[in-house]
């Protein structure tokens, strides 16, 4: 769905800018790292802006910048990818200097 709107051009946000692969998660689990997100910048005094449940990802494989033809080859690659879910667990949190993000997670391990 994202690909196939990404590349009908229905998402005009989306129509410059930097590409990547990345793992979303499902609607509970963002909300509850929202909800972390949220407890961290009270906390920590961080000043930036979080990040809406939405668009909680971790980023994968950076593509490169926007072109129709790379959203094309890389839609076309992801729809062969076929993954069971799977845990994260990440192991310290900080704020960026710049941009919408409170929480950057380094990652510990995986879990399947």
């Amino acid at each position: 769905m994202i690909c196939s709107n990404l590349v009908m051009g229905q998402n005009a946000s989306t129509s410059s800018g930097r590409l990547f692969f990345a793992v979303l998660p499902d609607a509970n689990t963002a909300v509850r790292i929202h909800r972390l997100a949220h407890a961290l910048k009270c906390a920590h005094k961080f000043d930036r802006k979080i990040i809406e449940p939405q668009l909680l990802h971790v980023s994968l494989f950076f593509l490169g910048e926007w072109s129709e033809q790379i959203v094309r080859i890389a839609c076309k690659a992801a729809a062969e990818v076929r993954v069971q879910p799977f845990q994260l667990w990440f192991d310290r949190s900080a704020s960026f200097e710049a941009g919408l993000a409170v929480a950057r997670l380094s990652l510990l391990e995986t879990r399947a």
